[in-house]
């Protein structure tokens, strides 16, 4: 194989790869979430979300069924939106934006439709 088509064949399955990437955040089972839903001007309102709730379990299905197509995110992250405090870091949901930022590295991203996650907007 000639070098220039390896080094293209190379460089397609790294930017395949970037842009399949796992989500870098888990919902242990059994634990309560944390959700801060904030809007410019407004006092956020906060809630949890118990274990043995429906929307507790909607949310691990959601994260089982969303685990791949994830894509980095370079820009710095909107000041507003559905924060979900996951171990090791925490969701946010913008609009048709998902954002996953672990505690450590960079956030990734994935485009989703409102209705996915609509149910975490009140308790």
């Amino acid at each position: 194989m000639h070098p220039s088509t390896m080094r293209l064949l190379i460089c397609t399955s790294i930017l395949f790869l970037a842009a399949c990437s796992k989500l870098p955040l888990a919902l242990p089972s059994g634990t309560p979430v944390s959700i801060s839903v904030q809007e410019p001007s407004e006092e956020p309102r906060r809630f949890a979300l118990p274990p043995s709730s429906a929307k507790h379990h909607q949310l691990e299905l959601w994260l089982s069924n969303n685990q791949y197509g994830w894509s980095q995110y370079l820009a710095t992250t909107p000041g507003k939106g559905i924060y979900v405090s996951l171990v090791g870091g925490r969701l946010q949901f913008v609009g048709s934006l998902a954002l996953a930022c672990p505690d450590k590295g960079a956030c990734v991203q994935k485009t989703v439709e409102r209705s996915e996650y609509s149910f975490l907007e009140a308790p």
